[in-house]
């Protein structure tokens, strides 16, 4: 009878953990953009990403959809595929409800066939960054590196 509690007991101690983390997201996107502006959204178990291009920038955006601060992380990334480098803008602190987190600006040069844009960001379940709390991931690629 024992057996059976304890059995009873770590299954459901499974399924819970299984429904917290069912909840959490990883996106990963991307799409054709040269020439055009584009704001990408998706929303977590706990912020909410923006992906956003501009005819002059580029940045990724954060915010925190919780009732407690939490610790976010924001970046865009300019890859310049012909001459092989890149530049990137990148900001991570703990923030309050309702607060976004913007990694900053690139310049994006909006016809150019020269650029990727690659936007990523995450949250964490508290106010401090441990790999084990990470709840949302979100990456985006803005191509404009085509035939």
């Amino acid at each position: 009878m024992a057996k059976k509690r304890v059995f009873l007991l770590v299954t459901l101690v499974m399924m819970m953990a299984f429904t917290v983390s069912a909840y959490a997201i990883n996106y990963s996107g991307s799409g054709k953009k040269r020439g055009v502006t584009y704001n990408i959204s998706k929303t977590g178990i706990n912020s909410s990403f923006n992906a956003v291009g501009t005819t002059q920038l580029s940045s990724t955006k954060i915010t925190n959809n919780k009732s407690y601060k939490i610790y976010v992380v924001a970046t865009v990334q300019r890859i310049d595929q012909i001459n092989e480098t890149s530049n990137a803008s990148s900001e991570e602190k703990a923030i309050d409800i309702g607060v976004q987190l913007s990694s900053g600006n690139l310049t994006r040069p909006y016809n150019s066939k020269q650029y990727d844009f690659y936007h990523y960001a995450e949250s964490y379940a508290s106010a401090t960054k441990a790999s084990a709390t990470r709840q949302d991931t979100y990456a985006y690629t803005a191509k404009q590196y085509y035939d």
